[in-house]
């Protein structure tokens, strides 16, 4: 397999043109965040979403349940590989693996379905944080053609900074294409990945987003994301995150994203891991 550069010009938006070589295999290319180093979750299940979504073009995605069981290289191409488990008139169910080379970096049980009309029909209120216009914008979670405004005066990478173990952020994307419901659902997964294990550092003092990768190993382990109605993701959306549990390496949260007018249009929970590093750890 011929070798590519993570791209850091590759838009998010644009990570999610997968090319098809053959029917139900896809190939995409991977986008830089941070320093670049293992392949970003977000993005992955963007692209499993578009792969799922193109097998099944006369349903759309409901559901994604994902497994990070290896760090991707964002200087390989990733190759993408859908199985149709089950296929009716109203439902289907693929599973979708990640590959790069002979590494599995990645597996995904997607559901579709047809969209169907309300018999019952309730959600909880869009939460009391002010519209975005109030939010404070964040230049170092902005990334790829999204603009990101924090709710409140949170800086998770303040390791003084203490707080609940909670993190809101309004999240748009300008160039998302109004109306391209599987495109909308997968760029809108980019940030249920990132900001639970922040949540989960803030009630801890001396413990910040900082020191992932670094003093700390920090990883998402599972991650389930379910879509509830369509949206535009280049209108402003509120993310929720709340970190429920983190103790024994391991942290586990809930999040939901609201439209602006206080529709709920996803919901997320998340396992993921955070280990002492360093040669007294035995993580490397």
């Amino acid at each position: 397999m011929s070798e590519t550069k993570g791209n850091g010009m590759l838009t998010a938006i644009q990570a999610l043109e997968l090319t098809s070589p053959a029917a139900d295999e896809f190939r995409g290319e991977s986008v830089l965040v941070g320093d670049g180093r293992p392949v970003f979750g977000g993005q992955l299940m963007g692209q499993v979403l578009m792969a799922a979504a193109a097998s099944h073009e006369d349903k759309v995605v409901r559901s994604l349940q994902i497994m990070f069981p290896r760090a991707g290289n964002v200087a390989q191409p990733l190759e993408f590989s859908v199985d149709t488990l089950h296929s009716g008139r109203t439902m289907a169910t693929v599973g979708v693996a990640v590959k790069q080379g002979q590494r599995h970096i990645s597996r995904a049980t997607v559901l579709l379905d047809t969209v169907e009309e309300d018999v019952i029909r309730h959600q909880p209120p869009l939460p009391a944080v002010g519209g975005p216009e109030q939010a404070k914008p964040s230049e170092v979670m902005s990334h790829h053609g999204a603009e990101v405004r924090m709710v409140g005066d949170v800086d998770l990478g303040d390791p003084d900074q203490v707080g609940p173990p909670e993190v809101a952020v309004w999240v748009r994307w300008p160039d998302a294409p109004r109306g391209d419901r599987a495109r909308n659902h997968a760029i809108s997964a980019w940030y249920t990945d990132n900001m639970l294990i922040g949540a989960a550092m803030r009630p801890h003092p001396g413990v910040g987003w900082n020191m992932a990768h670094a003093s700390l190993s920090t990883g998402v382990v599972t991650h389930t994301l379910t879509f509830h109605e369509a949206s535009d993701a280049a209108d402003w959306h509120l993310l929720t995150n709340e970190a429920t549990y983190t103790g024994r390496g391991r942290v586990y949260g809930t999040g939901r994203i609201f439209t602006q007018d206080g529709t709920l249009v996803s919901s997320f929970s998340q396992d993921s891991m955070i280990r002492a590093r360093g040669p007294q750890s035995g993580v490397m």
